[in-house]
């Protein structure tokens, strides 16, 4: 009997003896399946229950610093040369509940004066949006965990004062994040520490394209072509020389500024005794 039980359960005692167990487990929760499922039934009600009040916690949370954050867009949008620009979040709630809650949160916005306030997606055009979200990621530059942001595009519709904003924009963003930026606007790409130039060459039977690093020479050269239309001339040189000299003390200033801060805002640790290197007292640098 044994050697029987063995083939068809299990090659030792207690294998079989294991088997037995599971199977009696299944069998007394087929004879109390009213009563667990009432359990079950209780528990979710109560984990519902629970779930329903975070929620409800996490939304206030969101209406109230939708508010702020507002005035923040609207304020980076104004230095995107937006000049009339409204700017709202609308926080309602959703019948289900996902990962992010139970909200579904709207961006509204208005570029033109009088004009009600309109769905993001529906409202803006690509360049429009491409400056919209300029603005966004550089209010959360220092908050959120991404290395690497990616604009392409970034440059459509603008030019002058507005393309020198952008330029500056990213800038701002670049101090906190890595950034890679497709443009065919001289203000933007005389900002970039690394110009790399980017080409498509076709023939009858394929097309293949190649990207090159300019050196700071090279990076001149491409400033006056996209900016002149491909004429190089003396005068564009010099003029494309200096833009990218104007860009780099700007560069050099920003970072001259961001090494203040950081001295003016650094915690010391101090030894209290010169000899015991783990005796320290906290001292905040004047100027904070």
């Amino acid at each position: 009997l044994i050697n029987h039980l063995k083939l068809k359960y299990g090659q030792s005692i207690e294998k079989i003896l294991a088997y037995k167990g599971e199977k009696q487990a299944y069998l007394d929760s087929l004879n109390n399946y009213n009563l667990m499922r009432e359990e079950t039934k209780t528990k979710l009600d109560k984990e519902m229950s629970e779930l329903v009040v975070l929620c409800d916690k996490l939304s206030s949370l969101r209406k109230k610093y939708a508010i702020k954050l507002e005035e923040t867009v609207v304020k980076a949008l104004e230095d995107l040369n937006f000049l009339s620009v409204k700017f709202k979040i609308n926080v309602s709630k959703k019948e289900n509940v996902s990962a992010n809650g139970q909200d579904e949160v709207e961006f509204l916005i208005s570029t033109n004066p009088g004009e009600e306030v309109k769905s993001l997606a529906k409202v803006a055009s690509g360049g429009e949006l491409s400056r919209i979200m300029l603005a966004i990621k550089s209010i959360l530059a220092g908050e959120d965990e991404i290395d690497t942001m990616i604009f392409d595009e970034i440059d459509t519709g603008i030019s002058g004062k507005t393309a020198q904003m952008v330029a500056d924009k990213l800038m701002c963003i670049s101090k906190e994040h890595q950034v890679i930026c497709i443009s065919h606007l001289a203000q933007i790409a005389a900002m970039a520490d690394s110009h790399y130039l980017i080409e498509k060459n076709t023939d009858d039977e394929s097309t293949e394209t190649n990207i090159y690093r300019l050196s700071r020479e090279d990076s001149i050269k491409e400033l006056v072509r996209i900016s002149s239309g491909g004429e190089i001339t003396e005068t564009a040189i010099k003029h494309a020389t200096e833009m990218k000299e104007m860009a780099e003390m700007e560069i050099e200033e920003s970072k001259a500024e961001i090494e203040e801060v950081e001295q003016q805002l650094q915690i010391l640790l101090l030894p209290k005794d010169p000899n015991d290197e783990y005796n320290c007292h906290l001292e905040i640098r004047a100027g904070t």
